[in-house]
């Protein structure tokens, strides 16, 4: 699973932001032109909020106030919670769902060096689960060792898994009756026998 730093590395090296000063209607044309659902809010080099569209709808539209005349300072988020280059996807990911928030600046040193939103990492995590399913796979079907980068506990699951798939629990039978195999009939012709068996 990736860590922040190379999240950022897939996402456009030029960091979106608006000024405190400028006007909600302003911040809202920068979010529509940079198609994005949030925005930094920086005071010169200082970080001093987020604006998102979820500030403009709660905080300007529901409430009747103008965009044109409402600053940025007035509805942005101003208590950010950020993360660092080495914060993993599922960390930050938990850091969401705790908060309830769905965008995180990146902090290295002090500095603002980009963000990372909800999408950005759920987007992560399906390409890593999918990956992990992937080895599973080849593991059980036998087309290769299981992954080196396996934990232990991965290795215990394909190991069981394996042993579901390969050694069913043999069913009883009536005296005399022909053997029955997995969902053969007795009917089945002997090659639907050896499938079953195998």
């Amino acid at each position: 699973m990736k860590n922040v730093a190379d999240l950022l590395k897939g996402k456009p090296a030029r960091m979106v932001s608006v000024k405190p000063e400028d006007t909600v209607l302003e911040a809202i044309k920068v979010l529509a032109r940079e198609d994005i659902g949030a925005a930094i809010v920086m005071s010169g080099e200082r970080l001093a909020g987020i604006f998102s569209e979820r500030d403009y709808t709660r905080k300007i539209v529901l409430k009747g106030r103008s965009s044109e005349s409402t600053r940025v300072e007035e509805v942005m988020t101003a208590n950010v919670i950020c993360v660092s280059p080495r914060t993993k996807s599922r960390d930050c990911m938990a850091l969401m769902s705790e908060k309830g928030i769905r965008h995180l600046p990146v902090v290295e040193e002090g500095r603002v060096i980009g963000m990372v939103s909800i999408r950005d990492i759920v987007t992560d995590i399906i390409a890593d689960q999918d990956f992990t399913i992937s080895q599973l796979e080849s593991y059980i079907s036998g087309n290769r060792p299981a992954p080196l980068h396996a934990t232990e506990r991965k290795r215990e699951a394909c190991q069981d898994m394996a042993y579901t798939f390969t050694a069913p629990r043999p069913r009883s039978r009536a005296p005399g009756a022909p053997e029955r195999l997995g969902n053969a009939s007795p009917s089945s012709p002997p090659s639907s026998r050896r499938s079953a068996r195998s």
